[in-house]
């Protein structure tokens, strides 16, 4: 469960993907074939990863769960102004940022490390704007950091809680912020 990095988005061919490496390695150690099945959604949060561990990861009663996140949490209500931890950032983020050329982008962006530098720039310059008007004023940014921190730890451990009660191993991993 996570957001693109728990996907494997930007590796350079599928079986490069953390995911086919940990269904190797799994296959290898245990002797047997394994399944690893993502349950991530590329820019999704802590508050929607809770809510597909509850519909669809869950119910399949699954050997183990990894929840791999931590970045969008922080960022995305950065970049859109919505409240840390609100949903509504995806439909945000899709009337003001998605455009045939944009999706065009994406697509080619998989062929040519051109294309996915420049989208990862434009990314960060929209980052960087409302970065700067929250880091602008230490009150905002004390709150943000506050309100940031609370709303993801609330969700993961109410991940946590409810593997726990499924009988479901789960282990939590905390995305690395990159510069």
């Amino acid at each position: 469960i996570g957001a693109s990095v728990a996907n494997g988005d930007f590796s350079s061919s599928d079986e490069t993907r953390w995911l086919a490496r940990l269904k190797d390695a799994l296959s290898v150690r245990l002797g047997r074939r394994v399944e690893v099945i993502s349950a991530a959604v590329a820019a999704h949060t802590s508050t929607q990863e809770r809510i597909i561990l509850e519909l669809m990861v869950l119910p399949r009663k699954p050997d183990l769960v990894i929840i791999l996140d931590g970045f969008n949490d922080a960022a995305l209500p950065l970049q859109t102004g919505t409240r840390p931890g609100d949903p509504y950032n995806q439909a945000y983020i899709y009337e003001e940022n998605v455009s045939p050329m944009l999706t065009v982008g994406h697509a080619m962006s998989r062929h040519s490390a051109l294309v996915s530098y420049l989208l990862h720039q434009n990314y960060f310059s929209h980052l960087g704007r409302n970065r700067g008007r929250i880091l602008e004023d230490s009150g905002l940014r004390e709150r943000y950091k506050r309100s940031v921190v609370s709303v993801y730890l609330d969700n993961v451990g109410s991940m946590l809680n409810r593997c726990e009660q499924e009988g479901v191993p789960c282990l939590a991993l905390l995305q690395p912020i990159r510069s």
